[in-house]
Parts: structure tokens; C-alpha cells; sequence
């Protein structure tokens, strides 16, 4: 199968809400649920904007997940480019 380019950006945020607020405000994309059991096992919550390219994945408190040390040492931010 040949590579098509990039499917979307992984962005790590705290605050999932505050999150989509901002990117829906700063891109003009809409974000929509994906949560599911597979995200709930990796111990975190995503919003997927198709349109604009863009997942967001935010901890579930007190799940320690590795969104949770990715935030503490580098912040908020892309932490992941999906072929």
C-alpha cells in the first residue's frame, strides 16, 4: 500500500475541553468524541477532528497513563505525527 502522507497530528492537553476550545477556535475544526474502551485502557480521552487533521488525548486523572509524563516533562503540545 502506498503512503498517502499524514493522517493527523497527536496533540497532548490537561484539559480536553480547554483544549478543543482553543483548536476549535484557533483552526475552525470540530472536534467529536472518541472514546472508547481502547482509549480508556491507555488511561486517557480523545477528541478526533477529521476536517482538521488533528487528535487530542487528554489523561484520565489518576489512571497514570504516559500522557501523564509526557505533560509533566515537556508540557502541552504534539507528541505524535499518524501516517
Amino acid at each position: 500500500m502506498k503512503q498517502q502522507g499524514v493522517n493527523r497530528v497527536v496533540m497532548a492537553v490537561r484539559d480536553l475541553e480547554a483544549g478543543r476550545a482553543f483548536y476549535e477556535e484557533l483552526l475552525g475544526c470540530t472536534f467529536h468524541s472518541a472514546n472508547d474502551e481502547e482509549a480508556s485502557a491507555f488511561g486517557v480521552r480523545v477528541l478526533m477532528s477529521w476536517d482538521g487533521g488533528i487528535e487530542l488525548v487528554a489523561p484520565i486523572e489518576g489512571a497514570g497513563s504516559h500522557v501523564d509524563a509526557i505533560l509533566d516533562t515537556k508540557g502541552e503540545g504534539l507528541i505524535g505525527v499518524v501516517w
